[in-house]
């Protein structure tokens, strides 16, 4: 039977991981910053791992912004789906109401308008969509933001 984990991120969590299809240009400008990023969001603590047998299927962090808001990201792994992420997301569920125990009252995450599972993933997460939609990378790619306040 496979084991669940979540855990404080390590740099060492990303080895051997690959994203979805549509979060790899996200997740390599990501890991082209480098171990120094890797190392402020360890020591930071806002970001965990979750794993199945020892495996990263997803990675969720958070960064503070004013108005005791915060700013939520995640990658999930290839090929991940089925139970495997019903438990992922009830495991994301906990750790997204755990910012409130923080003393954060709101959170927002962009999702790519073209990425129709990341929607139906933040939505389960209790996300609603916003009106803001922008160019975050400036290539083109068009990212909604959702919002949800604890």
């Amino acid at each position: 039977m496979a084991q669940f984990n979540m855990h404080t991120f390590k740099p060492g969590d990303f080895t051997g991981f690959m994203p979805q299809k549509m979060q790899r240009d996200e997740y390599n400008r990501f890991i082209e910053k480098g171990i120094a990023l890797l190392e402020y969001i360890e020591n930071e603590r806002n970001t965990i791992t979750i794993e199945k047998s020892g495996k990263t299927i997803c990675v969720f962090g958070i960064h503070p912004l004013k108005e005791n808001g915060c700013h939520g990201w995640l990658f999930f792994s290839e090929g991940l789906s089925g139970n495997d992420l019903v438990v992922a997301i009830r495991m994301l569920e906990a750790a997204v109401l755990s910012t409130a125990d923080m003393g954060y009252e709101w959170m927002q995450t962009p999702v790519r308008v073209d990425f129709k599972e990341g929607e139906r993933m933040i939505k389960m997460l209790g996300f609603e969509p916003t009106d803001v939609k922008e160019d975050l990378l400036e290539d083109g790619t068009i990212y909604r933001y959702w919002m949800r306040v604890f």
